[in-house]
């Protein structure tokens, strides 16, 4: 009985033995060892899907903005005229003028440069013409320079208005009027010059009136 009980024990746990290495076998099992053949995981974008970069999104300012046109001294004229930049030029210096003109700044906007002479000095001065806020100034004593500029002076009760000898220079060429300068010469003339730049050019040309009765000048 014993012998028979023992050996009906073993033959019990062989069989759950056996049971269980064939349950093992056939049954699924999760491997949570990664496989080499699993496609790697794509990296996360910070971009929202389909979005585009800032960079292509929109132009860039310059490419938005065509360059500035050039400045018409007649149809867009400074805040300040002539005669008040004359006026500031002789309170700093009390001469006679020489030399009036109106030209672009290297930084923008339009400055007059006045030229003053007396007997004994000559003086230049620069000026905002937006503001007449001083520039620059530089004075030159008595010499040589200073006895033929006294020569150019001009007297201002004794021109033609700037209006008209600058249309009479768009009479002869037509554009812009990007400058303008009232001059003496040392031979008792005086004499208007205008820089005009025709329509789709880039190079200015200089014409010029006779500032006392108003004619073109040949060969301007």
């Amino acid at each position: 009985m014993r012998i028979s009980a023992g050996l009906t024990l073993a033959a019990s746990t062989a069989a759950c033995l056996a049971l269980f290495t064939g349950c093992s076998g056939t049954g699924s099992t999760t491997d949570t060892t990664p496989s080499n053949d699993a496609p790697s995981t794509a990296p996360v974008s910070s971009e929202p899907t389909g979005s585009t970069p800032m960079s292509s999104q929109a132009p860039s300012s310059g490419a938005s903005q065509g360059a500035a046109e050039t400045r018409d001294v007649f149809e867009n004229p400074p805040a300040k005229s002539w005669n008040d930049a004359l006026e500031a030029a002789r309170k700093l210096f009390p001469g006679d003028p020489i030399e009036i003109e109106l030209e672009p700044r290297d930084r923008g906007g339009l400055e007059y440069k006045i030229e003053l002479v007396t007997d004994a000095a000559q003086f230049e001065v620069q000026f905002d013409a937006e503001s007449l806020e001083k520039l620059a100034s530089d004075e030159d004593q008595a010499g040589d320079d200073v006895a033929k500029a006294r020569l150019k002076l001009i007297d201002t009760n004794d021109i033609v208005a700037l209006e008209d000898a600058a249309k009479t220079a768009r009479g002869k060429q037509e554009g812009t009027i990007t400058s303008w300068k009232l001059e003496g010469k040392e031979d008792g003339s005086v004499k208007y010059e205008f820089d005009i730049l025709p329509k789709g050019n880039s190079d200015d040309i200089e014409v010029s009136i006779n500032a006392k009765d108003g004619s073109l000048i040949p060969g301007s």
